[in-house]
């Protein structure tokens, strides 16, 4: 049935609240500024929900932050498991040169990690885990490493948003990334020796360009559709901002078109900041476009020796050559810097893959 006009308000307003007084005198957004700001400031672990430290950076203390995460998850009502950082608390004090940030962690974790810890005290999440998690951006990580020429232990490597999700939502997850905004923004001030920060996905994005600022430098397409990588200057820390899709999902690494975008964004980047030499792949002739697709691919090229059918040899794309010697059973590693390496081949280390030549000693 359809209503008629009305001539005035029928509610159950009391007559003493005078509507065109009160909203007479309000300012739009009077608290916001209070609002945001709070919001902001994280709440440590033995003050109440509702109250709020006055200095969130006061202390980049591991056992604190893992308190305040442990008492947030049940605040906010997250189920699965947090972690910030993805390498050792003590990554923070190194002085890194290269940083890699991606959204929050992967739903699953594997069965011999902790899911529930601040940071992995074992070494490099991404390294560690490669053969237990079924994170897709694990192998992004270990070839973006390798483009780098940077080990990847010596990368401050984390999640901006510290609690796990099985898939992001923005009207969920907003509050997740504002909780981990917190500590980045007290642990990227602090890396003065920061050169080149690398995130993953329009989310991280959006919330360090929002964090540090930056003015964008570059914009390259990426070869996949219209997705493309971008770079920003950033003032504070000094260094470059270099912007890539969610490789969970565009796995830019693994296809020849994509990685050579992203490795020409990061040798422009490195030769305009004096930064490291990146590795050229091996010369190769028309007889071995097998090896030079494989090497393109971040993989490893394998093959027996046409005068031996004793010996397996695998070419990695950063220099590094194995001798499989069938007969007894070994591995021969030879190294671009000229060291050798012998061991079983069921020895653990024949199943770490090469992907980074280690310092020399």
């Amino acid at each position: 049935m359809k209503k008629g006009p009305h001539d005035e308000m029928n509610d159950d307003l009391r007559p003493e609240y005078d509507l065109s007084q009160l909203l007479s005198h309000g300012v739009q957004g009077k608290y916001t500024k209070r609002f945001r700001a709070e919001r902001s400031v994280m709440p440590t672990a033995d003050q109440e929900p509702g109250k709020l430290s006055d200095n969130p950076a006061a202390g980049l203390d591991r056992d604190e932050w893992q308190k305040r995460l442990v008492k947030l998850e049940s605040m906010y009502g997250y189920r699965h498991g947090f972690k910030l950082l993805y390498c050792p608390w003590s990554t923070l004090f190194e002085g890194c040169e290269v940083a890699f940030l991606s959204m929050n962690p992967a739903g699953r974790t594997p069965d011999d990690a902790d899911p529930r810890t601040v940071s992995d005290e074992r070494g490099n999440s991404y390294r560690i885990e490669r053969y237990t998690t079924k994170s897709p951006i694990t192998e992004q990580y270990l070839q973006l490493c390798e483009l780098m020429r940077v080990s990847p232990d010596r990368v401050l490597c984390g999640a901006l948003a510290p609690f796990r999700t099985k898939k992001w939502k923005a009207s969920r997850d907003g509050q997740n990334m504002a909780i981990g905004r917190v500590f980045w923004e007290a642990a990227l001030g602090m890396q003065s020796s920061l050169r080149v920060l690398v995130c993953s996905g329009k989310p991280a994005e959006n919330t360090l360009i929002d964090m540090l600022g930056g003015e964008l430098e570059r914009s390259v397409s990426a070869e996949w559709g219209n997705i493309r990588i971008r770079q920003y200057r950033v003032a504070d820390p000094a260094c470059s901002l270099i912007a890539l899709p969610q490789l969970s999902r565009f796995k830019l690494l693994s296809r020849p078109a994509s990685r050579r975008q992203v490795a020409s964004v990061l040798e422009k980047w490195a030769n305009a900041e004096g930064g490291h030499p990146w590795p050229n792949l091996p010369k190769t002739s028309a007889k071995t476009d097998s090896r030079r697709m494989c090497f393109e691919q971040g993989k490893a090229f394998v093959y027996m020796p046409p005068d031996d059918d004793s010996r397996v040899i695998t070419e990695w794309p950063n220099g590094v050559i194995e001798d499989h010697q069938l007969s007894d059973n070994t591995i021969t590693r030879k190294w671009p810097d000229g060291r050798v390496e012998c061991f079983p081949a069921n020895d653990p280390a024949a199943k770490e893959c090469p992907y980074i030549v280690p310092p020399s000693a």
